[in-house]
């Protein structure tokens, strides 16, 4: 792969998604070198539900938005444990 064709920036190692384990590296389209560019993108989803600015359904969408545009499957499972963590947040 040429390097104009890369979408990885030059010099960034491999790491390990905290969040679903994906072998990735920095790209420039969110990631942190904690979390994936997936992971890194709905999370600030969940914060935007967090601080009021979405209701669950918008949640929803964004979600299943950025599990498309990564090419990951949708799980309904998982979808429940980020709004369950939204709900221990404002208990807090």
């Amino acid at each position: 792969m040429s390097r104009e064709n890369s979408r990885f920036q030059s010099g960034s190692g491999v790491y390990k998604c905290e969040h679903c384990g994906r072998r990735t590296r920095e790209t420039g389209q969110g990631e942190d070198g904690r979390y994936c560019a997936c992971c890194s993108l709905i999370f600030e989803a969940q914060n935007s539900f967090v601080d009021g600015a979405m209701d669950e359904e918008g949640f929803r969408e964004m979600v299943a938005h950025w599990k498309k545009r990564y090419r990951r499957p949708f799980d309904e499972d998982e979808f429940q444990k980020l709004v369950a963590e939204v709900k221990r947040m404002l208990e807090w």
